[in-house]
């Protein structure tokens, strides 16, 4: 674990023969992720946020900076979106283009997880978390769309990787530092994704902070560095928007899903009313229509934020059961409404959420196409692999050494606030993909994770 003559171009790689068989698997991810490419771009690739994310691009390669480009000139600032995809789409000669990368980062992704893994566990867990990322069907068909979820996988993938790599090694040498560095600046990339990634400088300092139980000192001044590099990138993108708008944020998107999605299910939960409706009232409250609420003017932000806390505040309760129940439904739900026009199917099409009305009808409508219940099935049993894998690995961390176990939970904690954030009534499996990867590690850890490279002395 201390060897000196670890060097950046081998970090990843497993010691074991068949190390070839995770490199085999991502090539495998690669194939079905690019397999859909051969057809013409419709439905299946496109989603309610593709049009505004490739006008944004539009806008970019117009010189309208981050803001639509309209027939009568440059529009006003967006504040709803981060700029990290839309930059993407418009460093890219075509959408299929576009997708065809993000079939790249998904393989990838594979690798990444599968490598790091097998490094400190062992090929047999490093090729599990593999073929778990691989087969992950959300995983799959959002990293086929025009949507930010695959290059958002990847980037949390390679950043908490590198951290898990320098805390694995237990030093914080000059190579430690540039792991750990290197994985701040890919954290603040992937908050200008998607802003659900501002948890990620935590994870960077922590990362410095547990890598090795040298000078105090030295190690809190390293996290210092690697926490505030994401952070003043989003300060930096906080400041844009107060510029711009008039209002301190990353993204209105924030106050929105609060307002119309949280507070809403604490309402919901309480009247029993339907959640379209609900949603409306709230809307009417503040002088809007939930029809077009992505619209909403970054001025009414402030009124719903303190509209949706005094909410919860008024009902800590419900609000705690309603966010149980999205967490628990967002951690399992497969995916059904992305996945019909995917295959080619009509069956399902309208998504099942916590707070969704008529079931017997969906599900109905659910089994009218024998191939989507048949993958919607195969996703249903792979998530209870994943989590078996994931309750073995914590039912053996009791007897592993503390580093390992700083490791383990690491992993865990990280996933978790990647999600968390997402737990609402309207959960559904696209928000859980940020977290897949990590998952797929603990489980491979827990089936097949040797624990050898480890010493009881190997403690932090």
């Amino acid at each position: 674990m201390t060897d000196s003559s670890f060097t950046m171009n081998r970090f990843f790689l497993p010691s074991d023969r068949q190390r070839w068989i995770v490199p085999a698997i991502a090539i495998f991810a690669f194939a079905i992720r690019a397999a859909p490419l051969f057809r013409s771009l419709d439905a299946w690739a496109m989603d309610n946020d593709s049009s505004r994310y490739v006008e944004l691009a539009d806008g970019l390669r117009a010189g309208c900076g981050f803001a639509k480009d309209l027939a009568t000139g440059c529009a006003a600032a967006e504040v709803l979106r981060t700029p990290g995809y839309p930059l993407f789409l418009a460093a890219m000669p075509s959408l299929k283009a576009a997708l065809f990368v993000q079939a790249i980062i998904g393989a990838l992704a594979c690798l990444v997880a599968g490598l790091t893994t097998a490094k400190f566990w062992g090929i047999r867990a490093g090729a599990t978390a593999a073929i778990l990322l691989a087969l992950d069907v959300p995983s799959i068909v959002n990293g086929d769309r025009v949507m930010s979820d695959g290059l958002f996988q990847g980037l949390v993938t390679a950043a908490i990787c590198l951290e898990l790599i320098a805390i694995g090694r237990g030093q914080s040498d000059r190579e430690g530092i540039m792991l750990i560095v290197g994985a701040a600046v890919i954290s603040g990339a992937a908050i200008l994704v998607r802003p659900i990634g501002l948890s990620l400088p935590i994870f960077a300092g922590a990362a410095a902070l547990i890598a090795s139980s040298g000078d105090w000192r030295r190690r809190a001044a390293i996290a210092i560095v690697a926490a505030a590099i994401p952070g003043l990138v989003t300060a930096g993108w906080v400041a844009r928007n107060r510029v711009r708008s008039g209002v301190w944020t990353i993204s209105t998107d924030g106050a929105l899903a609060l307002y119309y999605f949280g507070a809403a299910g604490v309402v919901w939960n309480r009247t029993g009313l339907q959640f379209p409706v609900v949603q409306r009232e709230l809307a009417n409250e503040i002088g809007e229509r939930f029809e077009n609420y992505p619209d909403t003017p970054p001025s009414k932000q402030h009124k719903m934020i303190t509209h949706s806390i005094g909410i919860y505040a008024n009902d800590p309760i419900g609000a705690a059961a309603v966010t149980a129940r999205s967490l628990a439904w967002l951690l399992w739900i497969p995916d059904r409404a992305n996945l019909a026009p995917f295959i080619e199917t009509s069956g399902g099409a309208k998504r099942l959420e916590v707070a969704t009305s008529d079931v017997p009808t969906r599900l109905r409508d659910l089994l009218s196409s024998p191939v989507l219940t048949l993958l919607v099935g195969l996703q249903s049993v792979l998530m209870l692999v994943t989590w078996a894998g994931i309750a073995i690995a914590f039912i053996k961390i009791r007897r592993k050494a503390g580093r390992e176990k700083m490791m383990i939970a690491f992993l865990l904690v990280a996933a978790m606030l990647m999600i968390l954030p997402a737990a609402l009534p309207a959960a559904m499996s696209r928000y859980r993909i940020p977290a897949v990867p990590l998952f797929a590690m603990l489980s491979g850890i827990g089936y097949f994770g040797k624990f050898s490279i480890f010493t009881p002395l190997d403690s932090v």
